[in-house]
């Protein structure tokens, strides 16, 4: 179900990948990225993940933040990490 841009998402806090609870308001007045994804070390999800990796500076010149969650364990996160490093959090 597509979402239109600018919907405000409820608060909610996740602990990203070292274990650091994550709010969404914590970005409160910024613009935030959020995308979900099924399972870490996947195809697909690796290919979106490297898609916001890839373009990561043109998020931050748009001083916009990019959030992946997950609903994986925080034990999977740091393994896919080191497979696709990326410059943003992943929460779950």
């Amino acid at each position: 179900m597509p979402i239109r841009s600018g919907i405000q998402a409820p608060d909610f806090s996740l602990p990203d990948e070292s274990n650091t609870p994550r709010r969404l308001s914590d970005f409160l007045g910024r613009p935030v990225v959020l995308y979900f994804y099924p399972k870490d070390d996947t195809t697909g999800c690796t290919t979106e993940a490297c898609g916001f990796r890839d373009d990561y500076s043109a998020y931050v010149n748009a001083d916009l933040v990019v959030l992946g969650v997950s609903p994986d364990s925080l034990n999977r996160m740091p393994n896919s990490r080191k497979n696709t490093p990326c410059h943003f959090h992943s929460c779950g």
